[in-house]
């Protein structure tokens, strides 16, 4: 079962972008996203156990 493609509003920056139906973040969005949660877990590695569960 495929998705059909369509012209959807980003509901974070408000950019126009071709994606599947039911898709709510652009590429852009998400790209800069997984960018975050990935320094997060550099940062995360770094610390002491004790710090690691309050992130």
């Amino acid at each position: 079962m495929t998705k059909k493609t369509i012209r959807a509003v980003c509901r974070i920056c408000n950019n126009d972008f071709r994606g599947q139906a039911g898709s709510y973040r652009c590429p852009r969005c998400k790209q800069e996203d997984q960018r975050y949660k990935a320094h997060r877990e550099k940062l995360k590695k770094r610390l002491p156990f004790y710090l690691k569960t309050d992130m």
